[in-house]
């Protein structure tokens, strides 16, 4: 486990705005499909946001945090997946709940 906030921050910004291009590059194989340029602006909006991870939730994701774990890397490229198809957060806190329930799903075998 890595105990730091900061860094989960810095690391779930990246990897929010790499989902945010990534998307809009699926809007232009897909012009039919609105979701995706939709996804793509809800992406970077979440990254431009994330600024703070309150401490409720941080105990529940640090001892998941570790950005070259499977699992997390999983999680954090499920949860940014759904946006815009099975959820849509409101905000980063919003996000953050996501994450954490797909962090605490028990993992397949």
């Amino acid at each position: 486990m890595i105990d730091n906030k900061q860094d989960c921050l810095d690391h779930l910004a990246y990897r929010l705005s790499r989902s945010s291009e990534w998307r809009t590059k699926q809007s232009e194989r897909f012009s039919d499909d609105p979701r995706n340029k939709r996804a793509a602006a809800r992406l970077k909006d979440l990254a431009a946001n994330c600024r703070i991870i309150p401490d409720s939730k941080w105990l529940k994701l640090a001892p998941y945090f570790d950005p070259t774990n499977n699992r997390w890397l999983d999680a954090v490229s499920n949860t940014s997946g759904d946006v815009g198809f099975r959820k849509t957060p409101a905000d980063f806190d919003g996000y953050l709940d996501n994450l954490i329930s797909n962090l605490s799903r028990p993992t397949r075998h």
